[in-house]
């Protein structure tokens, strides 16, 4: 488990968010899956890699 005196405000009010939407472990959703993949497309975020999920669910 991650020591939590480590970890920052900002971290944690983005984990609070990320908890607070309740988006974690929910099933598939095409319309999301459509407009991530028209993001990709159009930004090309080639290197780029983007967690939701708290360093505990990792």
């Amino acid at each position: 488990m991650t020591d939590a005196s480590i970890i920052t405000e900002t971290e944690q009010r983005r984990m609070a968010a990320v908890r607070r939407y309740d988006i974690l472990d929910t099933p598939p959703d095409g319309v999301f899956d459509r407009i991530t993949a028209l993001a990709a497309r159009r930004f090309a975020p080639l290197d780029r890699c983007f967690a939701m999920s708290p360093p505990a669910c990792r």
